[in-house]
This record gives structure tokens, sequence and C-alpha cells, in this order.
């Protein structure tokens, strides 16, 4: 079993040295088809690279001399999926960022959170975005934030919530995707306690630049 397991998409907008700053703390790094050549652009380095391989460029088994190539040419999931289930089935992870999510799909995107929340009940996930990280939780959760900050919450696709330390009050909320959303609250607190009574809640808070939050 693993601690903490990085997976790195092919979406961009995340700069290198916040990549180089996620890496560096991760007990293991996946590289998910094209998350590869993000890294050999950034000149880092990932353990595993996973997927079937229709994007990332040739010749990088060379330049990633140690990492472990594991080729999946099913097109009955995507790369993503397949990397987190390698992350939480076979590396046992007991906490998952996924960096380089964004990117100009969004189809891509909104897959990426619907997976998310099927494994969310297995391991700790986040979504490091550009300006924001994204937690997919279920049940109590505690967040270190700073007041102002922006928080959102968004159910994946439903949710019953209750939090503390935002300006707008949510107790026993029934939220649903498309309908009634927790967009654009604002903390004012240096703590946010939630509970997600039932379902699974994308819990994005306003990120903090050089800031590591597993």
């Amino acid at each position: 079993m693993v601690g903490k397991v990085l997976i790195v998409l092919n979406g961009g907008r995340v700069s290198k040295k916040t990549l180089a700053l996620w890496i560096a703390s991760a007990d293991h790094v996946i590289a998910a088809d094209g998350g590869a050549n993000a890294l050999a652009d950034a000149e880092l380095q990932p353990n595993t690279v996973l997927g079937d391989f229709d994007s990332i460029r040739p010749g990088l088994e060379n330049f990633f001399e140690n990492a472990k190539f594991l080729p999946d040419p099913s097109q009955h999931s995507t790369d993503f999926q397949k990397s987190i289930r390698f992350a939480v089935e076979s590396l046992g992870a007991r906490k998952v960022a996924i960096i380089g999510a964004e990117g100009d799909r969004v189809d891509h995107l909104l897959s990426t959170f619907g997976t998310a929340a099927h494994f969310a009940r297995k391991a700790d996930i986040r979504f490091v975005l550009e300006t924001m990280i994204c937690y997919v939780v279920t049940g109590d959760s505690h967040f270190s934030v700073s007041p102002g900050k922006t928080v959102s919450l968004i159910p994946l696709p439903k949710a019953t919530v209750t939090a503390t330390g935002l300006e707008y009050p949510v107790e026993n909320l029934s939220l649903s995707f498309g309908a009634n959303d927790g967009v654009s609250n604002r903390a004012i607190a240096d703590s946010l306690e939630l509970t997600v009574h039932d379902g699974t809640l994308a819990v994005f808070i306003e990120r903090v630049s050089g800031v590591l939050d597993w």
C-alpha cells in the first residue's frame, strides 16, 4: 500500500513549478497516457505510465528509463479511469491527487469528476486545478481555509449537506446537479466543517499558490 498517489493528466493549465511541488510530495506518480508528455516537458519522472498510449509521444520509454509502462488498449474505459483504478485497487492508495485535468475538453473534465465520485468511498481524492482544489467527499470532512476564499459545493450528482464556516448557511441542504447547487459561497473562518449526509460532493476551495493539501 502507498499513502499518496499523484495522477498526471494531459489537460495542462498547471505550472511546471506546481507540478514539481506535487510530484516531490507524492509517494507514487502515475502518468495517464498523454500526461507523460507534460512530465517530459517539465523534465520530471513518473513511476508508472499507463493507458492506451494513443497520445504519448514516441521515444519516452527511453526518457523515463526508470518508469514502468503498463499498456492497456481497452476502449471501454478512459486513461483516467484506468489510472485511478490502478492507484486505488492495485497500489492501495489512501490519498489520490489529480493534476492536469483542465483543458479544452469539458467532456473529459466532467467524466473525471464522475469517475472520482465512484471511487470517493475508497480513497481521499482531490483535483489540483488552476485556481482551486476540488475535494470529492462523502461523510464528514474538515478543511483548513482562509477567510474570504471562495468555496463551492457541487453535488455529484446529488447530495444532502451541512457545513459550518461559510457566509451563506448550509444546513441539511439538498443539492442536485443542474437544479440546485452551492456555487460561490465564501469562507468566514479558518476551518470548514462539512457533513455529507447522503450522496457525493465536490468541494471547490480557492487554491493558495505553493500550498500542498493532501
